[in-house]
């Protein structure tokens, strides 16, 4: 198959690890949410879903440029990953 990037010899791009935890932040989680269904509606799952990534969002409108990743960025990508679950 021919792609754009392997036409030209070039290789796409690689995410960088920093959106790792978003990835992988979620996965005990996971287990916990299918567990929980059996008990409960979907319903009673989606609400409290969003109310986390939207906190994880709101910690995401306090950056500054002096932030720094561990201590700001990363709690709310966790937040926002852990929400979308």
């Amino acid at each position: 198959m021919v792609t754009p990037t392997t036409d030209i010899g070039s290789t796409p791009p690689r995410p960088p690890p920093s959106s790792a935890p978003v990835h992988a932040g979620p996965g005990p989680f996971t287990q916990i949410s299918a567990r929980l269904l059996h008990h409960t509606s979907p319903r009673d799952l989606l609400a409290p879903g969003m109310i986390v990534a939207a906190g994880g969002m709101t910690i995401l409108t306090t950056l500054s440029t002096h932030s720094g990743y561990v201590s700001h960025v990363l709690p709310a990508i966790l937040l926002i990953g852990l929400g979308m679950d």
